[in-house]
This record gives structure tokens, sequence and C-alpha cells, in this order.
């Protein structure tokens, strides 16, 4: 119940320079100039930052979807009656808490797809996340945005695609199925939407529904709170959707070397015409990336995200295999 990476990274790590001080954001700075994300309880200081690549550096973002027209929201062809009553019950859930969001529930048959909130459903050995669910989120950004002289300027940047990964049942320790029940579902697809909507990692508050927790007491325990009518409390998620998508947070100054690797990649993807790119983080790591095709991408990652950010000379970044092979062509 965590939101994700996917897809690692092989070979063709770049070899860094050392950069400037570490960095953080100052909360009370952004909340300041955005009055409604005043919310009691929010935990903006626990949300990962999305970033958008500069000259000097990466600015440091906030990310969400639009409000102005409804979410596409894909179940797969698949669910049972169960799981599609579940997924349904926890959006109507999030369409209740405030934020602003609407919902358009669809279904897709052949391939997932990608644009909006997509849904497929795992049995116990499919890949895939290793507990109920797992949710990854892709921010489009601009290729290049100006540094940090524009630091109360939000950059043109939006949630356009999440995928959630939801197991059907676990295994126990005697490597039996145990079928998840569709309580447990409901609680499970309520986190992981709130991952979706634009909180990657969790709030260091226990027991939230977005806190780091167990897997399957938690999700039960969040399953009967909204099957027995309790508004949703998501007060991080309010204070994202009251400031504009693309607020910008901070600033992590990075070297000429470290920062080589993002920009060949992106000449590269402007040159043969790529689409892109989008951020993806999680607080273990980042990626960007630009899409070749269905299920093709080439990325740069950084791994170690979250210290990245506190140590800037700990930014890494590494071609994904596709990219590396791209980049050995244009040599």
């Amino acid at each position: 119940m965590r939101a994700g990476l996917r897809a690692g990274w092989v070979g063709a790590a770049v070899a860094l320079a050392c950069a400037g001080a570490p960095t953080t954001w100052d909360v009370g700075a952004v909340v300041a100039r955005h009055s409604g994300a005043r919310v009691p309880g929010q935990r903006l200081q626990d949300v990962v930052p999305y970033f958008a690549p500069s000259e000097a550096g990466l600015a440091l973002v906030l990310c969400r979807w639009s409000t102005a027209a409804p979410i596409p929201v894909w179940l797969p062809h698949y669910a049972s009656d169960d799981e599609r009553r579940a997924i349904e019950r926890a959006l109507q859930a999030w369409q209740a808490a405030d934020l602003g969001v609407r919902v358009s529930p669809r279904t897709w048959t052949d391939e997932p797809p990608v644009a909006g909130i997509v849904f497929e459903i795992l049995d116990t050995r499919a890949d895939g996340p290793s507990g109920t669910a797992d949710t990854i989120a892709d921010c489009a950004v601009p290729q290049r945005v100006s540094g940090p002289e524009a630091s109360e300027t939000p950059i043109d940047a939006e949630l356009q695609y999440a995928s959630i990964q939801l197991r059907r049942a676990l295994q126990n320790d005697l490597g039996q199925d145990v079928p998840l029940t569709e309580t447990e579902l409901l609680g499970a697809v309520a986190h992981e939407l709130g991952h979706a909507l634009g909180l990657p990692g969790h709030v260091q508050r226990r027991r939230r529904l977005m806190s780091a927790h167990g897997q399957v007491d938690a999700a039960r325990r969040w399953g009967r709170r909204i099957q027995d009518g309790e508004a949703l409390e998501v007060p991080s998620l309010a204070a994202l959707y009251a400031m504009p998508s693309g607020v910008r947070v901070g600033w992590l100054p990075l070297s000429e070397r470290q920062l080589l690797p993002l920009r060949s990649v992106g000449e590269i993807a402007t040159q043969t015409g790529l689409r892109g790119p989008w951020v993806r983080v999680s607080a273990e790591s980042a990626r960007i990336l630009w899409r070749q095709g269905p299920g093709q991408s080439i990325a740069v990652v950084a791994l170690d995200w979250s210290q990245a950010l506190r140590q800037p000379a700990l930014f890494e970044g590494r071609l994904n295999q596709l990219a590396r092979l791209l980049v050995e062509r244009s040599r």
C-alpha cells in the first residue's frame, strides 16, 4: 500500500560531482502564498515533491489533477462484482472529500489506457506489488523551466496518468491464497487513490488513511469506516488541491555533470518526437520519462530520492535500457 516507482533501471550509471548545500522546503512560506492551504492537520511537509529540469538544477513542485473536468477512471473488464463495488464505493468517498475532484468511471478491455487513473487486478502469482496494492502517478512537466528566481510562479504541471495494481488475494504462511474481502478491497483502494490523486509517500501521523501502516488490517479498518458512512479526513490532499498544480516548493541545485544525463536524454526525446516528459516519484526514487510507445519509455532514474532532497550531492541520474541504447546510437 505504497506509491511505487515500478520498472527499474539498468547500466549506464553516470559519475556525478558534488553540488550545493542540502535542500529543504519551507511549508510555512508556501502556505503563506496560498491561504486556502491552511487546512488544520495538513502535513504538506510529508509530501514527496515532483520536479522539473532547469538550467542549474531541479525545480521542486507539487502536482495534482486538474479539477476542470472529471478524471477518467478505468476499471478492468474482468473485475468481479465485489471488486467493482469496492472501487466505485472508494471513488464515491473521494468525490465526497471536498477536494473538487470529479471522476468518470469507465471500462477498459484490450490494453490498459495510458491516461487517467487505471486499475489492474492481479492474481497472487502475477508480477506486481508484494502487498495488497501499489500505485504510480505521472506528472506532466515542461522540458525546461526557469530557475529559483521564479520561485513564486507555478509551473505548467499536472497529473495525467496513474496506475493502481490491486491484488485479489494474498498468500498465507502455508502458501495458500486468501482472497481479500470486499471491505478489505475498499480500504486498500481508498488508500491507493490518495496516492493516485497526488500524494506520493505517506503522512507521518498514525492511523490516518494516508499514513504508512500494515496491509490487510489497515485496509479492513478503513473499509469498515467508509462502509459505516464515515467521511474521509485527508487534510494534506485538501491543502494540495487548494493550491495551483505545479506550485514550487523548493530548489535542488545540481552540477553540470549531474544534469548531463537529463539533458542528453531530453534532447534525444525531442529530436525523435517522443511524448513527454512526465515525472514519477516515490520516497525511494524518482524518474523523468518520455514515452516511445505502449509499455516503452526512455527514462533517467534517480535512486534515494529522499536522500538527494536533503543532500543534492547524492543525486545520480541513471539511464534505463532504452535510453542507454538511444544515447549510444546518437554518438
